[in-house]
């Protein structure tokens, strides 16, 4: 069993009877930056987004060796989370190993990479239950209920155990990662980025996510709160798409990247040309690309909870954060939230021409990491006080 059930609409994502259990020959692939708090605090949060999505993208590439299937893959900021069949799971070990060493060494940022088993997950008290997001155009990202990802997040972080050491190996798939747009400003008042998990681990659990989502889409309706809008006031501009561009020559294996680097260089001078002209170049056409890129983002996401970036209006937004709180004081959920004043986005691109691309949402200065920073402390003060 490797293929999982689709889900094309938000208001879907909370309903279990859309979702697959994982069985226990299954496992978690999870990620996340050491030290995230220096690294935001020196300026290099673009950097963590680029090697989370790094991770998905490395992933994607290994599996698709062992199924024709897609990966059900989720961009957490400074992480990811990806369902990984049996058959693939030697592949995708090596290739996180293989992560683990790229990311200290060539941007110097510990990358702590594990797997956990469904089975584990389940002797902890948890289940997976997994499904697809269709973005669009055949594309889709991951979407997880059920406690299994945070779980698997814990044992990560708290077993050292699950933790793999990073080998030097080689790694596919990252020709098509980029992050080339410079951040979006929200066009409403605020990029609101939160996290919200029921405090309860079972059914009853999935129950009060189901209840928050109808809730918040009352204050503001998800799929109209897409942080890039319809994509008319994305506009690259050759001070973010330089570095970015640099930033892209070190995928590239060593001897390799002077060759990478005057192939990006041309890329990056031909489409800036053509959003300046406004002009299209073959079936390539700026306006549709752009409008293409805000569709098909990952802004509105399930692990274990809700996982949103949404551009919201500041009333709406202290209306969001006032129910969080009351639910949060009820005992039903915890939260964390945080405002950002603009958008990032970081690509995964393969076929433009055919709409092949997704693109991993953040608020700007690792908004949705802020926002789990805000929940874990409250998830510690919850169990310091039991």
């Amino acid at each position: 069993m490797s293929d999982l059930p689709l889900i094309d609409r938000f208001d879907a994502a909370t309903d279990p009877a859309r979702y697959r259990r994982l069985p226990p020959d299954w496992a978690l692939a999870v990620s996340d930056i050491v030290g995230s708090t220096k690294k935001v605090q020196s300026g290099r949060y673009r950097d963590v987004n680029f090697v989370a999505a790094a991770v998905i993208a490395a992933i994607q590439a290994e599996v698709a060796k062992y199924s024709p299937h897609p990966v059900a893959c989720q961009f957490g900021g400074d992480g990811a989370t990806l369902a990984i069949p049996p058959e693939a799971r030697a592949g995708v070990e090596r290739t996180l190993a293989a992560l683990g060493y790229w990311s200290q060494n060539t941007f110097d940022l510990e990358l702590r990479v594990g797997l956990v088993s469904v089975a584990e997950i389940e002797a902890a008290g948890g289940e997976v239950l997994a499904a697809l997001y269709d973005a669009g155009q055949g594309n889709y990202y991951g979407m997880f209920l059920g406690a299994g990802a945070s779980i698997a997040d814990r044992l990560l972080k708290s077993d050292a155990g699950h933790q793999l050491v990073p080998q030097e190996g080689p790694l596919d798939g990252l020709d098509g990662l980029s992050c080339r747009w410079e951040p979006i400003n929200s066009r409403k008042g605020t990029i609101l980025c939160l996290m919200a998990d029921p405090v309860a681990e079972d059914a009853s659990g999935a129950h009060e996510i189901e209840v928050l989502r109808a809730a918040i889409d009352a204050i503001a309706a998800i799929d109209e709160a897409a942080p890039l809008g319809d994509g008319s006031n994305m506009v690259p501009r050759l001070r973010s798409m330089i570095p970015a561009a640099w930033k892209e020559t070190l995928l590239a294996r060593s001897g390799a990247r002077l060759k990478k680097l005057a192939s990006v260089a041309l890329e990056v001078v031909l489409m800036w040309g053509l959003y300046r002209l406004d002009r299209g170049i073959g079936r390539f056409n700026p306006r549709d690309y752009r409008g293409a890129v805000a569709r098909q983002t990952d802004f509105r996401r399930v692990a274990t909870g809700l996982r949103l970036v949404i551009d919201v209006s500041l009333d709406q937004a202290e209306r969001i954060e006032a129910l969080l709180e009351e639910r949060t004081r009820a005992g039903t959920i915890l939260y964390g939230s945080y405002r950002a004043p603009a958008a990032t986005i970081t690509c995964l691109v393969g076929k433009v021409v055919e709409g092949k691309h997704i693109h991993f949402v953040d608020g700007d200065g690792l908004g949705f990491w802020q926002a789990a920073k805000a929940y874990k402390a409250r998830r510690a003060a919850l169990v310091g006080a039991t």
